[in-house]
């Protein structure tokens, strides 16, 4: 459903609060010949409806007091149970096929608040021969929201897009026939004038791209489904992150110390040992790429590639003259915005269960009610514009990082400056003494003037999003 509506009275400055995911007191048994790890899951506002549903994404770790960092625990493909107190919901729980998480949710439609007990089933060989008064296992997770396998358009309806890099339908001269369809996964797609995808380089040099290649089949393209982050990495997922590494990949991980970092909105700080945020909820910025993938390495995910983010985006209706991530072609109807202070917060007073399709314009949330794909900090994707980021191959990370505190998946675009592979989409905040434009904080879905830019360093509005294949 496309939005054409009137903003909303403005009520009172709430914060934005994400969906409260808790996820406690995991418990490691041992039953003869099994293992198995009990932990507590709640979350409020949950939703399943006819188009897309959210999930919690649950992954274990092993801390030995002893031992510096954590290990990846994984789960069985089978074997698992839930514990439902209220008898009434439809809970699953999907075990990735690699072992290194679950996603947990409702399988019927469904509004409300999730809270129940799973009992998961773990390969009792990882955990046999450990020192039981000296392991604890800890359990993680973040709220995703299911994006279905389909075919969806790139591009915009309107030329003046073009001059932001937009992609587009090119006929045999290269210039511009429409927005371009992207029907299938296991397919190449060349990036040249009278191919499947084209667009101008029309500012600085290659930020858009190298305007060449072929997009190959091995390519994420957003055809097949997929789970996305409802939210960025959120300042209480990265504390975790850093609690759950050695002391010296944390301070490699650590952006607290870069300059202007608290100014600037971080709150994450070092305090006895533990990281911790006095705001958990707040996007995390100031995460370079090697910081970002690190986290996606440990929590078993990956980078998104561009074309992924328009499908979260705008899903599979009509495009839309210089469309918002909202499904409208105004920003006015924005609710949730991030003050001078870096808070995100909802200017009318709505919580997360107002969310519809009616009200997602107000929430900023896409057609998937995926949150603040544009106007938070900037969506840093894997680029079909240079070489690098055309080799992605979808790779999942497998929760292990080296002794650097650095993502181990080789086939991943890196944080070398002059590497390549990273773009930027959606725009970003950068504070209130930054002119407001097309890119601070709100950018239309096609534009990307950074689809090329290779910025991998830490900075005001840089955060990062993630995703993973679903069914794999």
């Amino acid at each position: 459903m496309k939005h054409l509506l009137t903003p909303g009275l403005c009520l009172a400055l709430v914060p934005a609060l994400a969906g409260n995911l808790q996820i406690k007191h995991p418990t490691l048994y041992v039953e003869q010949d099994a293992a198995y790890v009990v932990v507590s899951v709640s979350w409020d506002d949950a939703w399943y409806t006819d188009k897309s549903h959210d999930a919690a994404w649950i992954f274990l770790k092993l801390q030995q007091a002893d031992q510096p960092g954590s290990t990846h625990l994984p789960l069985l493909p089978e074997g698992h149970s839930i514990i439902d107190p209220t008898g009434e919901l439809n809970l699953t729980l999907s075990v990735a096929n690699d072992g290194s998480g679950a996603f947990f949710h409702p399988r019927q439609i469904f509004y409300g608040d999730v809270s129940a007990t799973l009992k998961l089933r773990v390969p009792i060989a990882a955990v046999n021969n450990l020192p039981a008064m000296r392991t604890v296992v800890k359990a993680y997770g973040m709220e995703m929201v299911y994006i279905e396998q389909g075919d969806f358009f790139v591009g915009d309806a309107d030329t003046s897009a073009l001059a932001y890099g937009a992609l587009y339908q090119p006929n045999a001269q290269g210039a511009f026939d429409g927005p371009a369809r992207i029907a299938r996964e296991d397919k190449s797609l060349t990036v040249a004038p009278g191919g499947d995808l084209y667009y101008r380089s029309p500012s600085r040099q290659h930020y858009e791209g190298d305007q060449t290649g072929i997009i190959p089949p091995t390519f994420p393209k957003g055809v097949q489904a997929f789970w996305m982050m409802k939210y960025e990495i959120q300042e209480g997922n990265y504390a975790a992150f850093l609690n759950a590494l050695s002391a010296e990949q944390a301070k490699a991980r650590f952006p607290g110390t870069e300059e202007g970092y608290y100014a600037g909105g971080g709150t994450l700080t070092l305090s006895e040992g533990e990281y911790q945020s006095t705001d958990p909820t707040r996007p995390s910025r100031w995460l370079s790429w090697d910081d970002a993938m690190a986290f996606a390495d440990w929590a078993g995910l990956r980078p998104m590639t561009e074309l992924e983010y328009t499908k979260a985006a705008r899903g599979r209706g009509q495009v839309l003259p210089k469309e918002y991530p909202w499904g409208a072609i105004d920003k006015v109807f924005v609710q949730r915005i991030t003050t001078g202070d870096f808070q995100l917060v909802m200017q009318n007073g709505w919580d997360e269960g107002e969310l519809s399709d009616e009200h997602a314009v107000f929430f900023g949330a896409s057609y998937y009610w995926v949150f603040d794909l544009s106007g938070s900090v900037w969506e840093r994707v894997v680029s079909i514009g240079h070489p690098t980021g055309r080799a992605f191959t979808g790779t999942h990370g497998d929760g292990v990082l080296d002794e650097q505190g650095l993502a181990n998946v080789d086939t991943w675009p890196t944080g070398d400056p002059q590497g390549g592979g990273v773009g930027f989409r959606g725009g970003g905040y950068y504070g209130n003494d930054r002119s407001y434009h097309e890119f601070n904080p709100y950018s239309p879905i096609a534009y990307r003037p950074y689809g090329g830019w290779h910025g991998t360093m830490r900075s005001i509005a840089y955060g990062t999003r993630l995703v993973r294949t679903a069914d794999k």
